[in-house]
């Protein structure tokens, strides 16, 4: 979206020129939502449910950390991007298995 907004400079990242290791944090950060759907899979129980809110949690502090943006369509993605983080934080809290 921000492509066809014309909101970025290929390359670049604030203005700066973007390095191998910024390109490779931000793959890492994309493999956070993956890794989260496979250790669900495989992870005990407790164990994915204490990964489950910290992961959650760290992505809303990541993003607030970014907001505002320039743009209103990035702005509303990261709010409701936001609000799925919480819910799942909240649900892996109070869910149980009985």
């Amino acid at each position: 979206m921000r492509i066809f907004a014309g909101d970025f400079v290929p390359g670049e990242m604030d203005g700066k020129p973007m390095s191998q290791w910024m390109l490779m944090i931000m793959a890492l950060f994309m493999l956070i939502p993956i890794l989260m759907i496979i250790l669900t899979l495989v992870v005990p129980y407790d164990i994915i449910r204490i990964l489950t809110i910290i992961a959650a949690l760290f992505l809303v502090l990541f993003n607030l950390a970014g907001l505002p943006y320039k743009s209103l369509f990035d702005n509303f993605l990261i709010v409701v991007g936001i609000l799925f983080n919480i819910v799942t934080a909240y649900y892996a809290w109070i869910w149980s298995i009985s």
